[in-house]
């Protein structure tokens, strides 16, 4: 069985001083809750809760265990609202890599703005117009211009697309129109 679905349906019955009460409020069966329970005290080797027909109370095990679950399942419950804050605030450093003119054009005007929202981040752009070997310089992610090889081990993201353009010099246009 779960052992943290199990402790934590032994302190809602030891909070709320009733198997029934504790699975109306999980909305699991009586029987399951018990069940589970009664899985706890056996993998422990010792009885949590002395039962009657009329009422149940902790054992001296069952209040020590009762208090251990709290911080227990406190400090999980903690652990994993902060790991998903962190997942929706990005903190630390992000190493990217892009080409400079991009760079220039495109992230710079963004970037005070992006790193105002997130201020528990850090950036260093490493602007350099050849491919750099992002495994061996650590970098997270890179901007790139172009198809992606087939064999790459990198997933790839389409950000944009740019028209094909046509460049010429004044005299070149003078002279041919």
């Amino acid at each position: 069985m779960d052992v943290v679905l199990s402790m934590s349906l032994f302190r809602r019955v030891a909070e709320t001083g009733s198997f029934s009460a504790a699975a109306n409020e999980t909305r699991l069966s009586q029987p399951t809750v018990s069940k589970h329970v009664s899985a706890l005290e056996k993998r422990l080797g010792v009885k949590l809760i002395s039962r009657s027909t009329r009422q149940l109370t902790l054992t001296d095990a069952g209040k020590q265990y009762y208090e251990r679950c709290i911080h227990i399942l406190d400090e999980l419950t903690e652990t994993e609202a902060n790991l998903k804050q962190q997942q929706s605030c990005p903190a630390g450093l992000l190493r990217v890599n892009i080409p400079i003119v991009y760079g220039r054009l495109e992230i710079l005007p963004r970037l005070w703005p992006f790193l105002e929202r997130y201020p528990d981040l850090s950036i260093e752009l490493i602007m350099e117009d050849r491919n750099i070997d992002l495994i061996k310089e650590g970098v997270d992610m890179a901007i790139r211009v172009g198809r992606l090889d087939d064999d790459s081990p990198f997933v790839a993201q389409k950000i944009g697309e740019s028209p094909r353009v046509t460049v010429a010099s004044r005299r070149y246009l003078s002279n041919r129109g």
